[in-house]
C-alpha cells in the first residue's frame, strides 16, 4: 500500500465510527464544508526520499502527515481539541499499524480562527520503507 493509503484508510474507518460521522476533506477532491459540527482535512506533504541502503533498491520516504480538525467558533475549545487527541491516539508510534510508520507521537498545534472556524492541526512525521521493482 501507499503512504496515502495505509494513513487515509486508517483516518476515515474511524471517523465513519464516530456519531455523528466525521467528514473528512481529502487532498485533491471537491469538498462542501458542513454549515454546522466538524469536519477534518487530511494532508499528506512528501519529503525526499533517501536510499536505505547501497544496492540501491532499498528506500525511504519520510514526510509529515497533516490532519486540521475544523470545528465552528464560539463553541469552546474542548471539541476541537478532543478531537485532535483522538487523532494522536488513532496514529501510534508503537505498535506499528501498516507499512507506513508513525515515528514521533503527533503535534497538536495552537488554535487558527479562519472565516469563522476553529482550526487545529495535528502533525506527525511518518516514514515508509519501500523497495524499487
Amino acid at each position: 500500500m501507499s503512504v496515502r493509503s495505509d494513513l487515509e484508510t486508517r483516518l476515515q474507518l474511524w471517523a465513519d465510527s464516530q456519531v455523528p460521522k466525521i467528514k473528512i476533506a481529502w487532498e485533491g477532491q471537491s469538498f462542501q464544508k458542513p454549515t454546522s459540527g466538524v469536519f477534518l482535512q487530511a494532508v499528506v506533504m512528501r519529503a525526499k526520499s533517501r536510499n536505505s541502503t547501497l544496492r540501491g533498491t532499498d528506500y525511504r520516504e519520510h514526510g509529515l502527515w497533516q490532519i486540521s480538525v475544523w470545528g465552528l467558533d464560539g463553541r469552546g475549545s474542548s471539541e476541537t481539541e478532543n478531537i485532535a487527541q483522538d487523532l494522536v491516539n488513532l496514529f501510534p508510534v508503537v505498535p506499528k499499524f501498516a507499512s507506513t510508520s508513525i515515528e514521533q507521537v503527533g503535534t497538536i498545534s495552537q488554535a487558527d480562527i479562519i472565516d469563522g472556524w476553529r482550526v487545529v492541526h495535528v502533525t506527525f512525521p511518518y516514514r515508509k520503507e519501500s523497495q524499487t521493482i
